[in-house]
């Protein structure tokens, strides 16, 4: 277990990212404190996204000085804690391309190539053929 500290939530999906990686590899105690961190900012990731569900990406906000119309703070709550998950999901090689990186490799295999990039990529040869 992590010596840092998990809100509420958080040790459900400490328990399940940990139960994965085991499933992959030799867990080291160096790996616990990232797992825990990761774990904690999905949990944050999520916080922000059900704000940003509820009140919108834009907000009003009224002073004495009058009304505006700013980004929800939560948009940059949910972009640093998506940020922090894809390099602790690097550090935990949880990645194509760490997996890639850790076994000395240059190139990924065909059936390691992340869906949304080979999606993009048959998106764009398409459009190519298409003159698009």
């Amino acid at each position: 277990m992590s010596v840092i500290y998990m809100p509420q939530g958080v040790n459900v999906i400490y328990k399940k990212i940990l139960a994965t990686l085991k499933k992959e590899r030799e867990i080291k105690k160096s790996d616990l404190d990232a797992i825990a961190l990761l774990a904690q900012n999905i949990i944050y990731y999520q916080d922000a996204n059900r704000t940003i569900d509820e009140h919108g990406f834009m907000i009003t906000s009224t002073t004495e000085k009058g009304t505006t119309i700013k980004q929800n703070p939560a948009c940059i709550a949910a972009d640093n804690a998506q940020r922090m998950m894809v390099r602790l999901m690097e550090q935990l090689m949880m990645t194509p391309k760490s997996k890639v990186l850790a076994d000395g490799r240059s190139e990924l295999k065909e059936e390691e190539v992340d869906p949304i990039a080979a999606a993009l990529l048959n998106l764009k040869k398409k459009r190519e053929k298409n003159g698009t």
